[in-house]
């Protein structure tokens, strides 16, 4: 993981995160909590997140009204927790393409 004016990029990775803080120095890993990931096309225009990818669904996985979701961008898999109508609402699947992210303030490192 390196920093470059507030981004962070993940080494052998296209992948650049916009942090809501600056890491420590020493931090090395960094996490979204899986419902922070966000579908970006159910949200309204105004809410789009700022860390925003377009990806492909990997897995899917049913925990009754929620589903887990891996979607990979840039050879990095994410797991979302969304819920179960986005299958049906989104028409949604393994290997469809996807756009998702998340909000500056949902990225941790550590």
């Amino acid at each position: 993981m390196t920093l470059d004016d507030g981004q962070i990029r993940l080494l052998n990775s296209k992948l650049t995160i916009q942090s809501g803080h600056r890491p420590s120095s020493g931090h090395q890993y960094i996490g979204i909590r899986p419902e922070n990931i966000l579908l970006t096309m159910a949200l309204p225009d105004t809410r789009k997140p700022i860390n925003r990818y377009d990806g492909t669904i990997k897995a899917i996985s049913s925990h009754g009204a929620f589903m887990n979701i891996d979607l990979e961008y840039g050879g990095i898999v994410f797991e979302a927790v969304w819920p179960a109508g986005y299958i049906r609402d989104y028409a949604i699947d393994i290997g469809s393409p996807v756009s998702f992210g998340f909000y500056p303030e949902s990225v941790h490192t550590f």
